[in-house]
C-alpha cells in the first residue's frame, strides 16, 4: 500500500519558477545566430519560427538540432514527401471544408488582387513549413521512441 502512495506522489506535477524566454535574432550570440540563418535557410523563410528562438538559449542542442533538421530538409525524399503531403492535405481541406455565402462573396470580390495572390501563396508557404516542421518533431519523437541516434530520416 506504501509502494502504491509513492507512485501516486510521482505523479503530482512539479511546480518552478524557472521561465524560458525566446532568444530574439537580434540579442542572440554569433554561434546561435549561425543556426538561425542555417533553419531560416533550410526553411526558405525570412523569419524564424519562434520555437527556434526558445532553443537558442541552449546553444549546443540548437546546434545539434540545426544539423539534424538541415540534413534532412535538404534531402530530396524529405522535400518531395513534404510537397505531396502539403498538396494532399491542401486538396482534401478545400474539398471538405464548407465556404459560408461571406465568405464566397468575400474569395469573389479579392479573388484577382495582387494582394490576394501573395497571400495565397504565403499561405501555401506557411502550411508547407508546418508539414516540414511537424515531419521534423514526428521524426524525433520516433528515435526517441527507437532509441535510434541517426542524423536524418532518409539514408
Amino acid at each position: 500500500m506504501e509502494r502504491h502512495w509513492r507512485r501516486r506522489s510521482l505523479l503530482k506535477p512539479i511546480k518552478s519558477n524557472i521561465m524560458l524566454n525566446p532568444i530574439p535574432e537580434s540579442e542572440a550570440p554569433d554561434e546561435v545566430k549561425i543556426n538561425y540563418q542555417k533553419i531560416k535557410n533550410a526553411l526558405q523563410l525570412t523569419s524564424l519560427p519562434i520555437f527556434f528562438s526558445y532553443l537558442g538559449s541552449f546553444p549546443l542542442y540548437l546546434n545539434h538540432v540545426t544539423t539534424q533538421i538541415t540534413n534532412n530538409l535538404s534531402h530530396p525524399d524529405f522535400q518531395r514527401i513534404s510537397e505531396e503531403t502539403s498538396i494532399n492535405l491542401q486538396s482534401l481541406i478545400k474539398s471538405s471544408l464548407m465556404k459560408s455565402d461571406e465568405t464566397k462573396k468575400w474569395l469573389q470580390l479579392y479573388k484577382n488582387s495582387p494582394s490576394f495572390y501573395y497571400f495565397q501563396n504565403d499561405l501555401r508557404n506557411i502550411f508547407l513549413t508546418n508539414i516540414k516542421l511537424a515531419f521534423y518533431v514526428s521524426s524525433r519523437s520516433f528515435e526517441r521512441l527507437g532509441n535510434c541516434r541517426q542524423k536524418t530520416w532518409f539514408k
